[in-house]
């Protein structure tokens, strides 16, 4: 019986990738608890011991995944694919992690788009010979747009 015990957790990882590939993240996050809690039961095996250093491994892993599904959240939002990623930060005890990420990635996606748009109206008016303008700050560029639309009048 012990022997079985043992082996099911260790079987884990093919599951584990597979939930992770399907990007059912509160899935993997709960056979991931649910092995280390197995692994609690038999740490006194040299095997089990490896096995919960690795499940620890792979929860931060997930983590990280999931920070990365959820900034996906803000150019393309899935409400399915959103309510995964909360339940999951929910099986982690990390809901007010998610809100600090989610509004750190809106706010990055929004500096990145209107920086692109001001890069792109800059280089149309100004041309693109040698000035690097992709180098400068966004803040500079909006000062050569609007000295380029007064210029222009």
């Amino acid at each position: 019986h012990s022997l079985h015990t043992i082996k099911t957790p260790q079987r884990t990882d093919v599951r584990l990738s597979e939930l992770l590939e399907e990007e059912d993240y509160p899935g993997a996050i709960q056979l991931c608890l649910e092995c280390q809690q197995a692994a609690a039961t038999f740490r006194h095996y040299s095997c089990i011991s490896e096995l919960s250093s690795k499940l620890q491994d792979t929860l931060e892993q997930i983590e990280e995944q999931l920070d990365v599904a959820l900034s996906k959240t803000c150019q393309q939002f899935d409400y399915g694919h959103y309510t995964k990623v909360q339940a999951a930060y929910r099986l982690l005890g990390k809901t007010q992690t998610a809100m600090d990420q989610l509004h750190m990635h809106f706010a990055s996606a929004i500096h990145n788009t209107a920086f692109t748009i001001v890069l792109g109206y800059v280089e149309l008016c100004c041309g693109n010979d040698d000035t690097n303008f992709q180098k400068r700050q966004y803040q500079d560029l909006c000062k050569v747009s609007g000295s380029t639309r007064t210029s222009a009048r």
